[in-house]
């Protein structure tokens, strides 16, 4: 007979997120426009025009979600970083293939406002990473060279108020040759950003995210920064257009609506029902 732990313990597996949030383009519009409401397109990242998502996590505290407030202690090891993105992007020729080579940066944009004129931080810069395993729209690198920044966590001065930690991915050209600086193995190195993506010969970022860290009470001034409203992205109001096309369709020809999952990092069709399979399965036991 099944006991209360084990009972437990099927109700929370059943309730885990197993798969990451998909890359619809609802999301991938509102990474977008996160990034400009925060204040670092353009000031910091000059151009942010993403094509996937980042799955970021970090061990004591999960996967995080854009523009999250994280203690420093809670970011001081090295998060796991995936890609998420849809068929076209794994596809050949997509933005994300095995005949192309990447890089990862972590820098520190500072505080919104900042004017960043000594350049920005960087607490993890990574080249040479080649298309990995692909899971249901989910991609791991793989890596076989050393670090050029081994990754080092934040750590902003008291009172210097929220840093936004941004990591972002570029596609290195096939004619990459890192910059001379930073050297390989260096620590926490402060680079022009811009100077540096224009050496590397790196464009447009295809992901990223950023998580905030403050220590103490701020003592500085900065910019104030928005949530983003959905509602008033041009891709919200094409998606509820067509949703309620196919919703009337569906009706209409006496079809019952469906929620069909969508293949880009998330199962959704059929969690419900076995959620409750599994439930009924060890209620059963129970009390058999």
């Amino acid at each position: 007979m099944f006991s209360k732990v084990t009972f437990a313990a099927l109700a929370a597996f059943v309730a885990s997120p197993v798969f990451a949030a998909p890359a619809t383009p609802l999301a991938i519009a509102t990474l977008q426009q996160e990034f400009v409401n925060a204040l670092l397109t353009p000031s910091v990242v000059p151009t942010f025009n993403p094509v996937a998502l980042l799955n970021v996590t970090f061990a004591s505290v999960g996967s995080i979600t854009t523009g999250q407030a994280i203690p420093e202690a809670s970011v001081a090891a090295m998060p796991n970083i995936n890609v998420v993105g849809t068929d076209a992007d794994f596809a050949t020729g997509g933005a994300f293939n095995s005949s192309t080579k990447y890089t990862i940066m972590m820098i520190d944009g500072d505080v919104p406002g900042a004017a960043n004129a000594q350049g920005v931080n960087t607490h993890y810069l990574q080249n040479d990473l080649s298309y990995g395993t692909l899971t249901a729209d989910v991609l791991t690198f793989t890596n076989t060279t050393p670090a050029v920044i081994n990754y080092a966590g934040p750590g902003p001065a008291s009172g210097s108020g929220p840093h936004r930690y941004t990591i972002l991915v570029y596609a290195q050209p096939s004619t990459f040759t890192a910059p001379a600086t930073p050297a390989a193995g260096s620590s926490v190195t402060m680079i022009d950003f811009p100077t540096y993506l224009s050496s590397a010969g790196f464009t447009n970022a295809l992901a990223g995210t950023y998580f905030t860290v403050e220590v103490g009470t701020a003592t500085v001034s900065f910019s104030s920064t928005t949530a983003v409203n959905t509602a008033t992205l041009s891709v919200a109001s094409a998606s509820a257009s067509a949703a309620g096309t196919a919703t009337g369709t569906a009706t209409g020809s006496g079809a019952a609506p469906t929620s069909t999952a969508v293949k880009s990092g998330a199962i959704v069709k059929g969690i419900d029902g076995i959620a409750a399979m599994f439930v009924a399965v060890a209620m059963g036991l129970i009390l058999a």
